[in-house]
């Protein structure tokens, strides 16, 4: 081969090779955006889920402390209380549940490729 073809070949090769780079980080671009995409979404899913059990207990709790407020004291009353602290319990697990989703969500956003 002379030196002329070898040098166009090189040349060639050289700006295809540098093509082939370029698309190859645009699609990694694409796959963290991709990625980052599917965490925020699997995030404001997760939250979303979270807030309807939240919501579905805090109405919970509110029967519960109106039927206490109704009930006689002893055995239904003892049961009631109970259950309400149980409640209580509930909706203060899943706020915080909430609060930490909110603060992953920030960081995930922040961090968008």
């Amino acid at each position: 081969m002379n030196p002329i073809t070898t040098m166009a070949r090189a040349v060639a090769d050289f700006f295809v090779n540098e093509e082939d780079e370029r698309e190859r980080i645009r699609q990694e671009r694409i796959d963290q955006e991709a990625r980052w995409r599917s965490n925020v979404n699997a995030l404001e899913n997760e939250k979303a889920g979270v807030e309807s059990r939240l919501r579905i207990t805090r109405d919970n709790a509110a029967a519960l402390a109106d039927a206490l407020r109704r009930a006689r004291v002893g055995e239904e009353h003892a049961t009631l209380t109970i259950q309400l602290a149980e409640a209580q319990r509930d909706i203060a697990r899943l706020e915080e549940r909430v609060t930490a989703i909110d603060a992953q969500l920030d960081i995930t956003r922040k961090a968008k490729p």
